[in-house]
């Protein structure tokens, strides 16, 4: 990426003092809360549900159960997703200081090609064929200008345009974004010609584009446009606030979807756009994956689903199957009907999930499973009902779960079994030292589900070395403090 001038170190200091640390937490999502001189939230950098992540005035944070720490510019970084130069940028819009020419080329012309497509879209022949098109589809002339929808027209219109301002660079710049290329003669030609047109998002940013043909029988039907790969790229701005977020198949689906009050991410016929679920997790309140109900959107949906359930923390997830041969976009009356009969993701994976050949094959697929889980809650549900459909004892499981030892230590850091200053080396020690079963038995144990008087007692026997916050006779009062669960 060239850019056009770099970020001065006085900038960086001016910006990190300078930006309102309250308001900052709370557009990122946070709920922060006083103390003393700092705001302390929940740390995004670990599943922290009593907030430990200490931002102090100046612009600097810390953890004080993961010790990770840092700047508000690593902070943004991560929260958002955004390169240096994106968070530079965010950071110094909130704090109210001027930047010139902060953007880099790229950027710079993509916000260009954007401007000019929407312009085209709006005050054209080809633009009025893209609008009426788009009406047919359902679209309302308030959601074409909500998704900045644009018309790539034929010429070099776009071509001239950048060239007169950002001279070859900008040229340069067509090419690596994929909206240009040039031909056997050497002659620059654009890549979207004669299709409607759709920004993609990273951030704030617009980072490509995709275009839709206008003829049914023009293939491809899709062409896409953009550096690099799609995981980290939304066809919408994120949300700023919280919201019911859907995961579907194309740009259609997406608005269709939109009209209802979701906010919609879209695979666009590529790889789930795992990075971009990533960027806007702490805004779900709720996940849904919508694809066609045959056998290829059931594979689709069971592929994407282990990418949901990676950053779905603490809200539900469903899955909703459309009727044969019909896409959001045809039925988009119909979908709040559908959305009622959606299905929780632990019962679609029993109906659907193939099984495997062999039980142990099935004990490492439901291991599998659980272990793609950032929330404990979904990872017992699957494995509960895999473990009874397929008919698996709960040992044969756990052994196969447990050899994810370093996912499993991290996850009992995180539920508080082991001394939270230990680290995840240390604790993996620990965990080798102790055989499969009980080590099932202590992630039990700190979801809060009691265990019998005689698994305490073996666990008392294994505890040599004091890996655990407190000796294995007080587990039954661990589970009152944890889950208020009856001693068995």
């Amino acid at each position: 990426m060239i850019l056009i001038m770099k970020v001065r170190p006085d900038d960086i200091k001016n910006i990190r003092q300078s930006v309102p640390i309250e308001p900052m937490l709370v557009d990122l999502g946070f709920t922060p809360k006083r103390s003393g001189q700092a705001w302390m939230i929940c740390c995004p950098y670990h599943d922290d549900r009593n907030p430990s992540c200490s931002v102090i005035e100046g612009g600097f944070f810390r953890c004080f159960a993961c010790g990770v720490k840092g700047d508000v510019i690593e902070l943004v970084r991560h929260v958002r997703q955004l390169s240096f130069i994106d968070a530079i940028d965010y950071l110094a819009r909130l704090a109210g200081v001027s930047l010139v020419e902060r953007k880099s080329v790229d950027q710079a012309v993509l916000a260009e090609a954007a401007r000019y497509y929407e312009w085209c879209f709006h005050n054209t022949k080809g633009g009025e064929t893209a609008r009426n098109y788009l009406r047919k589809r359902g679209w309302r002339d308030s959601a074409m200008q909500t998704w900045r929808v644009g018309y790539a027209p034929n010429g070099r219109g776009l071509i001239d345009k950048v060239r007169e301002k950002f001279g070859e660079r900008g040229l340069d710049a067509l090419i690596a974004n994929k909206l240009a290329y040039r031909n056997d003669n050497g002659e620059l030609m654009l890549s979207l010609v004669s299709r409607v047109v759709f920004p993609l998002w990273r951030g704030g940013d617009v980072a490509g584009f995709t275009g839709r043909a206008l003829r049914e029988d023009e293939r491809p039907k899709y062409k896409h446009a953009f550096r690099g790969s799609r995981s980290n790229m939304l066809v919408q701005p994120p949300p700023k606030e919280k919201a019911d977020v859907v995961l579907v198949e194309g740009v259609m689906d997406a608005e269709a979807f939109a009209r209802h009050g979701w906010y919609a991410v879209a695979c666009l016929g590529c790889e789930v756009p795992s990075a971009a679920l990533q960027s806007i997790a702490h805004k779900a309140k709720s996940w849904t994956i919508c694809f066609d109900g045959d056998k290829a959107g059931q594979q689709a949906a069971i592929k994407s689903l282990r990418a949901v359930l990676s950053v779905a923390h603490n809200v539900p997830v469903f899955v909703m199957q459309l009727p044969d041969g019909r896409d959001p976009a045809d039925i988009a009356t119909d979908l709040p009907k559908l959305r009622q009969k959606a299905v929780p993701a632990h019962r679609f994976l029993a109906e659907f999930l193939p099984r495997p050949a062999s039980e142990v094959e099935c004990a490492k697929e439901v291991a599998h499973w659980q272990a793609a889980c950032c929330d404990l809650g979904h990872a017992t549900l699957i494995g509960d009902v895999l473990r009874e459909r397929w008919g698996l004892p709960l040992a044969d499981v756990a052994q196969h779960f447990a050899r994810r030892t370093r996912i499993a230590a991290r996850q009992a850091v995180v539920d508080g079994v082991f001394h939270p200053e230990w680290r995840d080396e240390q604790v993996q020690a620990a965990i080798e030292k102790i055989d499969n079963e009980h080590l099932h038995f202590i992630l039990l144990a700190a979801r809060g589900v009691a265990l019998s008087r005689e698994v305490i007692k073996s666990l008392q026997a294994i505890d040599a070395d004091g890996f655990l916050p407190v000796s294995p006779r007080e587990l039954l009062n661990l589970h009152a403090r944890l889950g208020d669960c009856k001693k068995a």
